[in-house]
């Protein structure tokens, strides 16, 4: 859907195979570095896990691009220990339980004060401060709370601004694998190193996410430039336990403020996670969405899937170039790709509609 961002849609259809102008499958990729350990190295016993250590690796980043992942958080969820997932849970605990007190402090504080600037400065204040603990905490927790983030960047006009604002920027720029964890899952996956089926394979990922993220490469097969999504190692494990968590989190919340019961969202968490951390659903889904919309003539374009190269935490898709579909709303970039964002805007509302309303699955 993204693809439609860049311009490329209109008469996209008159192509082979669904391909757009400006197809990045001959642009040249990054040096590839297939240095890497195919097993982490086992980290000792002891309390170890309570201090903050280095992931192990051996890979070598080509040059300007070590220190452009180095200054980036790195997902570190492989490894840890049930004294992590202890820490993690009380610390998640403990913190609700500080911006609890917080509001009931404020609350109590600002109880008869008349409405006004001063007193909607005091509880914007608490928004703000709460909100920026949250939002570091999901960062250095990672797995679901980054997703429960994202959910609630969305609830505009449920949640205070300061939220809202504050979670959006857990829809971008999210945590990191390592490259050399990146190429152990795809082994473990495929059972057969990185460099026997890929010729280049780019470090740097092109986009992160709360399960996976997405790195460009050329097959060795055929030489098409591919879509590679992998999920972070550990991830699965993590969102099950999390989900633990955020049940208890969602039931104190409900009690504390009947308004905000986010309990449905944990129960359809625990029904839909097992299904989405396992990407043979996702490759499913992908293709009937596809034939879907293809079958109504819409102009969305959906990646096909290589089937052969699709495992529960690896599967490669047909690379397409495409932009944020925020950037509908700059002028500046319209105009530069002559994109008609009216058409844009119609044409996902009918993939909508035909996959909420016609088909019965929304991808």
């Amino acid at each position: 859907l993204e693809a439609m961002a860049n311009g490329a849609v209109p008469g996209a259809s008159s192509l082979p195979n669904g391909a757009v102008p400006g197809h990045a499958q001959h642009a040249p990729l990054a040096t590839t570095t297939w240095q890497y350990e195919p097993e982490p190295p086992k980290r000792g016993l002891g309390f170890a896990c309570c201090t903050v250590r280095q992931k192990p690796g051996s890979v070598e980043m080509p040059g300007p691009r070590e220190d452009e992942q180095e200054k980036k958080v790195i997902w570190d969820t492989a490894d840890l220990t049930w004294w992590d997932f202890q820490r993690r849970r009380w610390k998640t605990l403990w913190l609700m339980r500080t911006v609890y007190f917080r509001y009931k402090s404020v609350q109590e504080s600002t109880e008869g004060w008349p409405e006004g600037p001063e007193r909607e400065k005091v509880w914007v204040d608490c928004h703000t401060v709460s909100a920026r603990e949250l939002r570091i905490h999901a960062e250095e927790a990672k797995g679901l709370f980054i997703k429960a983030g994202q959910v609630m960047s969305a609830m505009v006009g449920t949640l205070p601004d300061a939220f809202t604002n504050e979670f959006l920027s857990l829809t971008d720029h999210l945590p990191v694998s390592r490259i050399e964890e990146v190429y152990r899952i795809i082994q473990r996956t495929f059972r057969q190193p990185p460099k026997v089926i890929f010729s280049e394979f780019d470090p740097e990922p092109l986009a992160s996410a709360s399960i996976a993220q997405v790195h460009r490469a050329r097959l060795r097969s055929n030489g098409k430039v591919v879509a590679v999504k992998v999920q972070h190692d550990g991830v699965d494990r993590i969102f099950l336990e999390d989900i633990a968590t955020l049940t208890t989190v969602a039931e104190q919340v409900a009690y504390w403020a009947p308004d905000l019961d986010f309990r449905k969202f944990a129960e359809e968490w625990r029904d839909s996670l097992p299904r989405e951390l396992d990407f043979c659903h996702e490759m499913t889904a992908l293709e009937r969405a596809g034939n879907k919309l293809r079958e109504a003539g819409n102009s969305c374009i959906v990646p096909r899937v290589h089937k052969d190269l699709c495992g529960t935490h690896v599967f490669v898709m047909e690379f397409i170039q495409g932009g944020p579909i925020l950037d509908l709303g700059k002028a500046e970039f319209c105009e530069r790709n002559g994109v008609d964002k009216h058409r844009v805007l119609t044409e996902l509302l009918h993939a909508f509609g035909i996959m909420a309303f016609k088909d019965g699955m929304f991808h």
